[in-house]
């Protein structure tokens, strides 16, 4: 049919009637729902895309993690480097003889040093100073008439325990034969290995005489009394102070005779506040110019030959 008749068949169809405009506008209404929810899911779907692609992406550029293979041997742990010390200016390192005026400074009367050696191995910010001297007996103002000698090793009391074997008393002998008195001076310290048995008296040999330290809160250590393997008798005093310097102090007599310092007097010089790890420029080098033996304060230091705390005989060499 012609557009023209089919317009005209509908104009007289409909004639005058109005339209339905309530229909009208629920009809657009609709539609309108319609074309927006095609937007929203439209919309979605491209957001979506556009997130896989950045998750894809950033898998796509993140570094990719090192093959893992089994170890050839048991791990090792990288050694922990040692405490060391810092030293302020004007200020070094305790030396050998330095540590010998102090033990020289704290003899009970009665008592001088024939000769002394330095067998120190301080290095790299660590203390490790070790110094012997052979006693000289020397008469006291009580000896009128020539005969009598000082009676510095009769007396143990107040320590706890017996000197089993040890001969109170001593003779006019000096040098060697009179003993030694022996100083171990040791920062940041390192706790008794071996036969020395440590800081509780249950761990040391049934032949050692042994009392534990309580003169001093915070302090730890043990006295002892043995005989060595030259069958000397030795008294030792072991013990750490709160700051962490351990002090080593050994007198040691012979096989007849008890050690020239009694146990009383050697654990008081142990305990002495004198004993410190780091001292003066100047007391180090005063001390050197007065005991010229060892290194000079500020020189070089000597490496470790001797390691403090490797197993020594009981009297001599490094701490134990």
């Amino acid at each position: 049919m012609p557009e023209q008749e089919l317009r005209d068949v509908f104009g007289r169809a409909v004639g005058d009637a109005a339209p339905d405009l309530g229909l009208l506008i629920a009809g657009a209404a609709a539609e309108g729902r319609a074309l927006r929810a095609r937007r929203r899911v439209a919309l979605a779907g491209t957001v979506a895309a556009v997130a896989a692609l950045a998750v894809a992406g950033g898998l796509l550029l993140r570094p990719t993690a090192p093959a893992v293979t089994a170890a050839a041997g048991p791990e090792t742990l990288a050694p922990v480097p040692a405490a060391s010390i810092s030293l302020p200016p004007g200020k070094t390192l305790l030396t050998g003889p330095a540590a010998f005026h102090t033990l020289l400074s704290l003899l009970p009367e009665g008592l001088g040093a024939d000769g002394w050696t330095d067998d120190s191995a301080s290095a790299r910010g660590r203390v490790a100073v070790v110094v012997r001297a052979s006693l000289r007996h020397e008469r006291t103002a009580s000896a009128a008439d020539g005969s009598s000698y000082g009676d510095v090793g009769a007396s143990d009391g107040g320590v706890g325990g017996t000197e089993a074997g040890a001969v109170a008393g001593s003779g006019p002998e000096s040098g060697s034969g009179a003993g030694t008195v022996e100083a171990r001076i040791q920062y940041p310290a390192t706790p008794p290995q071996g036969s020395a048995g440590g800081y509780d008296c249950a761990g040391h040999p049934a032949t050692e005489d042994c009392a534990p330290i309580t003169a001093r809160p915070g302090t730890t250590g043990v006295v002892t009394t043995a005989r060595d393997a030259s069958h000397r008798i030795v008294r030792r005093v072991d013990l750490l102070t709160p700051d962490g310097v351990r002090v080593v102090l050994l007198a040691t007599g012979t096989a007849e005779r008890a050690p020239l310092i009694d146990r009383d007097t050697l654990l008081k010089m142990a305990l002495s506040p004198t004993w410190q790890p780091v001292i003066g420029l100047d007391e180090a080098r005063a001390a050197a110019q007065k005991f010229p033996t060892g290194p000079r304060p500020g020189s070089s230091p000597a490496p470790d030959a001797t390691v403090l705390g490797g197993p020594q005989a009981a009297v001599g060499g490094g701490l134990r």
